[in-house]
């Protein structure tokens, strides 16, 4: 049986304009020991037949058609059919440069890094035997990204740890994951990180797409998300990391969701209570937190307040200070 270097998994849905381009940037690699995965998520444009073509013109493609089920359900399926030693997502609407695979599979030879992200802020590789160092060093200063598709994944970690796609999430669905990803390859110390600026993955920004949908709806999801980082991780990470996680996901989603109109009721009728825990805890991470996410002086006095309010229980007027409406 044929055992490709890497499997492509490409998720496809409504990108009949875009996913000509994005297949042909992949089947135009230099390095050609590949398979590429296209996972029809029920999509009701010509992309089931542009699959299909391509799939009759090179031995290298699979096919799945499947009712429609969202970017997770169909990730999943393909991480089902894959036989790759590495995986690598791409979105159907983005592209990626011919000399990508040959330059990430002779970096993977030479390294063997436990991940391997590209598109990345700086060139390094690192070697880290504590979980809480990795997070500081690259997850809370943004150096690797949320998304999965800067990101080379070991097939074997994820077989080995029954990684997936959590379905039910449908923003940042991608971040538990790597989350996920993360925790499991630091079972084995100590873990090489590799970061490469080369731009090897030209994501395409358009109308329409799930990161420009703004929904109300965000600031429930941003916590629920982190509900399921902070079980995941609960006994791995140490407190005051957790109550980092915490902000980031509360403060991104009253971002979110007041584009979409959340009003300082709505903000206020939210279960603050189960993460009275945390929000007691931002003296612990407020320098880092600084820091890390180039605060002006006004920006640090209006979290320094609002956090002040979510402590002493003053929801509406915390949500004002935000932005929120009708308050």
């Amino acid at each position: 049986m044929w055992m490709p270097t890497f499997s492509i998994i490409v998720p496809v849905y409504k990108t009949e304009k875009y996913l000509e381009k994005c297949i042909d940037s992949i089947l135009k690699q230099t390095y050609e020991d590949f398979e590429l995965i296209l996972v029809d998520d029920g999509s009701p444009d010509k992309c089931p037949f542009i699959c299909d073509e391509y799939k009759k013109k090179d031995s290298r493609i699979k096919v799945l058609h499947k009712k429609n089920g969202g970017v997770s359900s169909a990730r999943n399926q393909g991480l089902c059919m894959a036989m790759g030693k590495y995986i690598w997502f791409v979105d159907s609407d983005d592209y990626i440069e011919p000399d990508a695979l040959q330059e990430l599979s002779d970096f993977q030879q030479e390294i063997g890094a436990g991940l391997c992200v590209f598109n990345a802020k700086s060139d390094e590789i690192d070697r880290l035997d504590d979980i809480n160092k990795f997070f500081d060093q690259y997850y809370f200063t943004y150096e690797l990204g949320f998304e999965p598709w800067n990101k080379i994944y070991r097939r074997e970690i994820i077989q080995k740890y029954n990684l997936e796609f959590d379905v039910q999430e449908t923003i940042v669905e991608d971040l538990l994951f790597n989350i996920q990803y993360y925790k499991a390859i630091f079972n084995t110390l100590p873990v090489t990180i590799v970061l490469k600026k080369e731009t090897y993955y030209q994501y395409v920004d358009r109308e329409g797409s799930a990161m420009n949908t703004a929904l109300k709806t965000r600031i429930y999801q941003q916590l629920r998300l982190f509900d399921k980082i902070e079980d995941n991780l609960s006994g791995k990470l140490k407190e005051e990391n957790i109550a980092y996680l915490f902000f980031i996901h509360l403060i991104s989603g009253i971002g979110q969701s007041k584009q979409s109109g959340l009003s300082c009721f709505e903000f206020s009728q939210i279960d603050f209570e189960k993460y009275r825990n945390w929000i007691n805890k931002f003296k612990l991470i407020q320098n880092k937190f600084w820091a890390n996410e180039n605060a002006s002086q006004f920006g640090k006095i209006r979290i320094q307040l609002f956090v002040w309010l979510m402590k002493r229980k003053k929801f509406m007027l915390a949500g004002k200070l935000m932005g929120l409406i009708n308050c």
